[in-house]
This record gives structure tokens, C-alpha cells and sequence, in this order.
């Protein structure tokens, strides 16, 4: 296409804004690369601007090289620009949550010029011939018009995907509250629920803590677990063996969410996000994979399951595993059967653990339930666990 006249005024376009430029670092990389191998991927405009590759055309000038342009044609010009750069820096769920926080203002600002411009074209239509405006009268809508759009923070965040509307909430009082924990969490050295707990330190305490991490970046798990702390809870809350975690953890490929934890058992399973009992799982959306050993007294097993199911089948849940005792005759365990793809039913009984580091002797043997796509990679990694059934829900 034509080279721009100006290259010096060439401005950003709003959408290519959402994500940040790279830093120092990265960025002197990439003109080293584009010196030695050229630009491998040209910089996108539209309406003038630039849609993507803001870095690469500073790149280019700081290198000498000859920018090649692209117009963009489409007619979705912002799920294009996420959709390149989702695409090529495998983000998170917690950092995309930052990411839908700035779609959610471009929403925002997109929304109030829209109101603007209607007001002022009802404005102009109702001005009579001498140039006095008339009584503008209040427009009911009309059966079958169109519901309002959805609320930028959920729309934003279904535009990101990977995410969901409670990150955006956090990550927007983050960066309200605690800006310096956004720089964490864009690092992925921090996730989105320790990233709330640092939110929440003082501002002494959250500086040393982040001292510590970006001091040491190996040290960021001891540094985080002083913030998680431990529960008193006595001998009434059981944790799962790490070794089932990290099983679980290498058939998901990472775990999103536990929503049936504390703070004592996320420092165990690492998860991005959890929910604790005063959060109530119950009540919020479970997105992502999902690992969920739940309450086992009645009604909150039924509960936790039949919520894991809804969630599954939504889309919301791509993937999770469910750890429960093996009580194959009750209706929840018939529940999960049906809905999962493959079942474990353990060689022996596992052994689980308080925090004050007692170990329990369940009285039965118990069963992990795998939902998803990947049902030959559970039935490989847990084979070692125990016997692995497959799920046959209707016969040919």
C-alpha cells in the first residue's frame, strides 16, 4: 500500500493502546532482529493510524529499515488487534483480565461518543425551520427493538476471553489501589489472587514483599506465601497430597480456578484464582480449568457438583477435575459420572492432611473425575493412580 506522507505524525490508533509497549530490553532485541532479518510482519493501519505494530515500526525506524504498511479492510477492527496480540503472548487469565480492563474503557469512551452523536442527530432533526429546538418527548421502545448491549465489563471480557467479569473488577481496584501490582501481574510473576491479597497489605508491607519478588524471582513463591498465611482451622479441613495437584495441574496444562478452597489450601494448588468460603463459590462463574475438591457434607457436595456440571456445560469450564470420596451409589457421584469423560478410581486410599500436619485415614477409596477434551492424557498421567474408566453414557 501507499506509504504514509508523514511518517513522523503517524499516531497510535486507540485500539492498538489496550496492550503495552514492550520494555527496554525486549524491544532492543527486536531491533537487533529486524536488523538481521528485516521486518517478518508488517504494521497495520486503519483510519490513518496505527491498529498494530507500534513496536515494530519504532523498530524499524531506530534500525533504518523500510516499514511495510497494511490496511486494515475488516469491519471488526478491535477482535482483530486481540486477536493478533493474544495469539502471539500467550497472556493468562490474569493478565488478560488487565487486558479486558482498557477494552472495557475503550467500550466505555465508544459508548458515551455514540450517545453523544445521537443526541445531538435527535437534536438536529427536531429543530424547527426558525432554529428553536422543539420539547424532545421520551422514546418508549417498541416490541421486538433490540435488548441494550451488555455492560461493557462483561462484554469486554468475553471479547478477551481467557477471562471473566470478577478479574476485571480486581484487576480495575488493583490498579486503583495498588498500580505496582499491575507490573507483577503483566510479568506473570503474580496471578490475580495473590495479587488481590498484596493489593490489600499495607503500603510497607506490600513494598517489601515486592522487594523480596523482584529482588529474587525465584523467590517469589516464599515471598508470596507469607502474604497467604494459615487458616486456623483446626483438624476440620483436609488437604489433597501434592502429588494429585500436579497431576492434575500437567493434564490441564495449569489450573485456573479452585472454588472450593482457603488461603491455607490455595498455597498448596497455586491456582490462579480461588474462592473461599466467604466468597461462596456457588455464586460466581467458574472459568477456565477448574480443579474442585469439595465440601463432602451434605447439601454442599451435591451443591459443588451440580454447579462444576452447569459451569462445564455453559463453556465456561473447558476443562476440570473433581476429587471426591468413591461413593458410587449416591446422586452426585452418578451426576459427575455423566457429565465426565473419564474416571480414576484409586489403587488405595489417599491420604489427606491438616494444616497443623495430620494425616487421615479415609474409611474408603476414593475417585477423580476428569471433564474435557483431553481424556487420553488424564487416563496416561493418572494411570499410575489407579484403575482408569472410561465413560459410556449412550450404547450404539
Amino acid at each position: 500500500m501507499t506509504v504514509p506522507a508523514n511518517l513522523n505524525v503517524l499516531k497510535n490508533h486507540r485500539y492498538a493502546d489496550i496492550f503495552p509497549m514492550m520494555d527496554d530490553v525486549d524491544f532492543q532485541r527486536l531491533i537487533e532482529d529486524v536488523k538481521l532479518n528485516g521486518l517478518q510482519e508488517p504494521i497495520w493501519l486503519y483510519q490513518g493510524q496505527i491498529l498494530d505494530g507500534r513496536n515494530r515500526f519504532k523498530a524499524c525506524v531506530e534500525a533504518g529499515i523500510e516499514s511495510e504498511f497494511r490496511e486494515y479492510q475488516g469491519t471488526k477492527p478491535l477482535e482483530f488487534v486481540l486477536s493478533l496480540n493474544l495469539s502471539r503472548r500467550h497472556l493468562n487469565s490474569s493478565q488478560c483480565a488487565f487486558i479486558a480492563l482498557e477494552v472495557e474503557r475503550v467500550l466505555a469512551e465508544e459508548a458515551k461518543e455514540r450517545q453523544v452523536e445521537a443526541g445531538k442527530q435527535r437534536a438536529d432533526s427536531e429543530r424547527n425551520e426558525v432554529g428553536t429546538f422543539v420539547q424532545l418527548k421520551e422514546k418508549i421502545p417498541e416490541a421486538g427493538q433490540e435488548k441494550p448491549e451488555p455492560q461493557a465489563r462483561e462484554k469486554a471480557a468475553s471479547i478477551v476471553g481467557n477471562t471473566n467479569a470478577r478479574y476485571v473488577q480486581d484487576a480495575k481496584k488493583i490498579e486503583r489501589e495498588a498500580p505496582e501490582v499491575k507490573a507483577l501481574v503483566m510479568s506473570g510473576k503474580v496471578h490475580m489472587g495473590d495479587a488481590v491479597k498484596l493489593s490489600r497489605l499495607s503500603t510497607e508491607k506490600r513494598k517489601a514483599v515486592i522487594s523480596k519478588i523482584e529482588a529474587n524471582p525465584e523467590s517469589t513463591a516464599a515471598a508470596l506465601k507469607t502474604i497467604r498465611g494459615t487458616l486456623g482451622t483446626g483438624e476440620n479441613e483436609w488437604y489433597t497430597p501434592q502429588e494429585y495437584i500436579d497431576h492434575a495441574r500437567h493434564v490441564m496444562g495449569g489450573i485456573t480456578l479452585d472454588p472450593a478452597s482457603c488461603d491455607a489450601a490455595q498455597a498448596l494448588v497455586g491456582a490462579d484464582r480461588f474462592f473461599s468460603e466467604e466468597e461462596n463459590g456457588l455464586h460466581q462463574e467458574w472459568v477456565g480449568n477448574v480443579w474442585l475438591n469439595p465440601p463432602y457434607s451434605q447439601p454442599l457436595i451435591t451443591q459443588f457438583i451440580e454447579k462444576l456440571c452447569a459451569e462445564f456445560e455453559s463453556g465456561r469450564c473447558k476443562q476440570a477435575i473433581l476429587l471426591t470420596h468413591n461413593y458410587t451409589d449416591t446422586k452426585w457421584f452418578q451426576l459427575a459420572a455423566k457429565a465426565a469423560s473419564h474416571i480414576c478410581f484409586t489403587k488405595g486410599r489417599i491420604k489427606f492432611y491438616s494444616p497443623s500436619g495430620a494425616v487421615a485415614a479415609p474409611t474408603q477409596g476414593q475417585a477423580f473425575f476428569y471433564f474435557g477434551k483431553n481424556g487420553a492424557r488424564f487416563a496416561s498421567v493418572f494411570s499410575d493412580v489407579g484403575i482408569i474408566a472410561k465413560v459410556v453414557n449412550e450404547v450404539q
